[in-house]
């Protein structure tokens, strides 16, 4: 039976991923803490996600069955609007966590309360090719490069002194995907993810979340996250050009930003669009060569004007 008033509220969105189920809800019932509530969001699923989730009832998961699929981030919305629990956590259907990694999480709240929310490094595998050599972070030099403090008395903890919103924006790639998230239960709620974004949903979301309090992060791979053929990210990152970020950061333009957030969003966005001109002088292809690198050049002097040559 899941607790009346849980500690943590894990969110579980689930799309034909009935096979690799089991796995992250075992990993959520092996941590170390005590009143877990679990939602599992099936988000239209045509496998055996449903029978799956059933049987974990006895462990008090509680499943939401929508008839039609909706996205990923519709269904971690329906799942946000059930979470009662003081903190909020969201795991992919095919990521699992490491025994300890919510314990861990919550003792960075204990000692640091006023955190917005903590994410922890991670490591990749396959069925067949095992866990790969590098986490995460290691493809994020800018991580130990930014103002950050550490936490006595929790190993590895740190969290951001400057602005959280900055920080993320100045990292090469996104240190944080959602499977890594622990959040403070009423910030975590107090936004949703935008359903009409394809990718990028999830950095926009914490973004938002950055701009009402500090970040930490576990500088120790808690978070398992597995690759294979279906996996929606990587099909993007495939066959996708770059600048898939370009979306999800233009949103963030109406949001109320500080000179410095501005400043931040303006200098990302220049960063992203000299990648799509960079990938189009390589391929020769003048359009994305030329569109990128204009885009760059009219960003960092107005980004009205990009705007308006975008359209």
């Amino acid at each position: 039976m899941a607790p009346l008033d849980p500690l943590v509220s894990v969110i579980i969105p689930c799309h034909n991923y009935g096979r690799f189920l089991s796995e992250a809800i075992d990993s959520v019932l092996q941590q170390k803490i005590d009143s877990i509530e679990i939602i599992v969001v099936n988000d239209g699923s045509t496998d055996d996600t449903h029978d799956v989730a059933e049987r974990y009832q006895h462990s008090g998961v509680q499943e939401v069955r929508r008839t039609h699929p909706a996205g990923v981030s519709a269904a971690r919305n329906a799942g946000l609007e059930l979470a009662r629990g003081k903190y909020v956590a969201f795991l992919d259907a095919d990521d699992r966590w490491k025994p300890k990694k919510l314990e861990t999480c919550l003792s960075l709240f204990d000692h640091k309360p006023e955190l917005a929310g903590v994410f922890t490094d991670f490591v990749r595998f396959s069925e067949a090719e095992g866990y790969f050599g590098m986490t995460q972070f290691a493809f994020v030099p800018e991580l130990s490069q930014l103002a950050r403090s550490s936490i006595p008395g929790v190993a590895n903890g740190w969290f951001w002194t400057h602005d959280a919103f900055c920080c993320l924006l100045a990292c090469s790639e996104l240190p944080a995907w959602p499977s890594t998230w622990v959040l403070r239960g009423e910030v975590a709620r107090s936004e949703r993810f935008d359903e009409r974004l394809r990718i990028g949903e999830d950095l926009q979301y914490l973004l938002k979340i950055g701009l009402k309090a500090p970040l930490g992060y576990i500088d120790a791979p808690l978070s398992e996250l597995r690759r294979h053929e279906s996996n929606v990210t990587l099909q993007y990152r495939a066959h996708c050009t770059p600048g898939l970020n370009i979306p999800s950061l233009k949103t963030l333009r109406a949001v109320p930003l500080l000179p410095r957030q501005q400043r931040a969003l303006n200098k990302r966005l220049v960063r992203e669009w000299r990648n799509v001109g960079s990938s189009g002088l390589h391929s020769r292809n003048i359009t994305d060569f030329l569109k990128g690198y204009m885009c760059a050049l009219f960003s960092k002097i107005n980004h009205g004007v990009a705007d308006i040559l975008r359209r």
